[in-house]
């Protein structure tokens, strides 16, 4: 069986649990890159919902807007994004 390289089909409305491994600030946006359980990446600019930091885990609603690539690399473009609960991290008490 192959492995699965994104986070579903594009089109796809669900709720995911991701942990944020990186914020890209720009100018006029920021880039949220996560990653799931399974290893597989995503991204989005923006949602609604509470704050979370890099290396927090949350569960979001979203819908897959489309599969991309940078560098070699598959993910799941997000959009529509709301955070349902920040989970926080192991570390965090």
């Amino acid at each position: 069986m192959e492995k699965e390289i994104f986070l579903g089909k594009a089109g796809t409305k669900g709720e995911f649990f991701l942990k944020l491994e990186n914020v890209i600030n720009k100018p006029d946006y920021r880039v949220h890159k996560l990653v799931d359980r399974k290893g597989r990446k995503a991204m989005f600019y923006n949602y609604k919902g509470d704050d979370f930091e890099v290396g927090d885990c949350i569960l979001i609603k979203a819908t897959i807007a489309e599969h991309r690539s940078y560098k070699d690399e598959p993910f799941s473009y997000l959009n529509r994004v709301t955070v349902i609960e920040n989970k926080g991290t192991k570390d965090k008490t």
